[in-house]
């Protein structure tokens, strides 16, 4: 097993380059109500993974960041009035996907995180009057799969969690970005080479201190999300909360029925559905399923989208090419609405405000187009 190592600083320099823009009209189901313009970023962007949406350089408006798997980029695009100018973060950290995002230093501005699945490594990128600043925190973490930053021992900084394809682990920070290792879990999943598309940490139990959640990502059926219950010491117990539940790209938890707890919004690409696992208490969930015939979704977001006032959930499928989202009525009961059915190989999906108007827009990316879009809400 390969183990993390503390190593030094690298300084990288941002370049630029302008980029051509495509507009394009999108009209939903007409009960939708909702109008989008799209508005491609890039076409070029070889496996495009996560996308997000965060003010990079401190000037009011939404910037983009995203990062090219095929290429070994990571990105951020410029707003300047929805005029975009690509900036690269980072250009030589193989098969990066899962990025995040994320003020490590809790300086005001937005960090970015990031796994190299190839080279083995973590690390986190210091945004520097938008200039980025990398920190390797490991460089033989086997098969970096994805990471996330939050206070997990709740002393006041942000914390790193990270998985790789048979390990859980969080990072300690001293206060001054010095990461020690703490492992999790060696070994989980049970399954040999199965990785975890996503961490997350949040009091999941309501017992007043940080638990840890993990989807599994496994191509068999055997799969599963788990809580690691933190036992007020940061000693970690594994609980799982689904069984026979595959492939997890994505996971999100959120408090999807507004009852006061944490419920976990999420995918299996294996069952091809999207999904809420209610929080019955005492780490207890039972599953709701969103849609049923959601064919290799690779992401979920929920967001309240149509400003109604509940949870509704956008969602990427790979293999019907659709940036989708199901609209909640206000008792968990969702209705889909096709964004796009041509986003070819859709693969990350997320959303905020990029206009600055008071609606939510949504931001996508396709593994096979190469592609990193946005759909504005008018």
């Amino acid at each position: 097993m390969k183990k993390g190592l503390l190593i030094g600083i690298i300084v990288i320099i941002v370049g630029g380059a302008a980029i051509g823009i495509s507009l394009t009209f999108i009209f939903l189901t007409p009960s939708s109500g909702q109008l989008f313009t799209k508005i491609t970023l890039d076409n070029n962007f070889p496996q495009a993974g996560r996308v997000f949406g965060t003010d990079v350089d401190g000037d009011g408006d939404i910037d983009v960041i995203s990062a090219s798997y095929g290429r070994g980029d990571i990105v951020w695009w410029e707003n300047n009035e929805l005029s975009f100018t690509q900036h690269i973060i980072e250009d030589n950290f193989p098969q990066v996907f899962f990025i995040n995002v994320g003020d490590v230093d809790l300086d005001g501005d937005p960090d970015v995180l990031g796994p190299s699945w190839l080279g083995d490594e973590i690390a986190w990128w210091e945004n520097n009057d938008s200039i980025f600043i990398k920190h390797t925190i490991a460089l033989n973490y086997e098969e970096a799969y994805s990471i996330n930053t939050y206070d997990v021992d709740l002393d006041g900084d942000n914390d790193i969690l990270s998985t790789g394809t048979e390990e859980v682990t969080w990072w300690e920070n001293d206060g001054n970005q010095n990461f020690a290792e703490h492992t999790i879990s060696i070994g989980y999943p049970e399954i040999l080479n199965e990785g975890h598309a996503s961490i997350f940490a949040i009091d999941l139990d309501n017992d007043n201190d940080i638990d840890i959640i993990t989807g599994s990502t496994s191509s068999v059926y055997i799969g599963e999300i788990c809580c690691w219950e933190n036992d007020g010491s940061n000693n970690f117990t594994k609980i799982e909360l689904t069984t026979n539940y595959a492939r997890v790209h994505s996971l999100q938890p959120i408090d999807m029925d507004d009852d006061g707890d944490i419920d976990i919004c999420a995918n299996s690409a294996t069952l091809n559905t999207v999904d809420w696992f209610e929080n019955l208490g005492n780490l207890t969930f039972s599953r709701h399923v969103v849609f049923s015939s959601f064919i290799e979704p690779n992401d979920v977001f929920p967001i309240d989208l149509d400003d109604d006032g509940d949870i509704d959930i956008i969602g990427a499928a790979l293999d019907p090419n659709k940036i989708s989202w199901f609209e909640n009525n206000g008792s968990q009961v969702f209705t889909e609405y096709i964004l796009t059915n041509t986003f070819n190989g859709a693969s990350s999906c997320s959303a905020i405000d990029i206009d600055g108007d008071s609606d939510i827009d949504v931001l996508g990316t396709a593994w096979d187009a190469d592609e990193v879009a946005i759909w504005i809400q008018n």
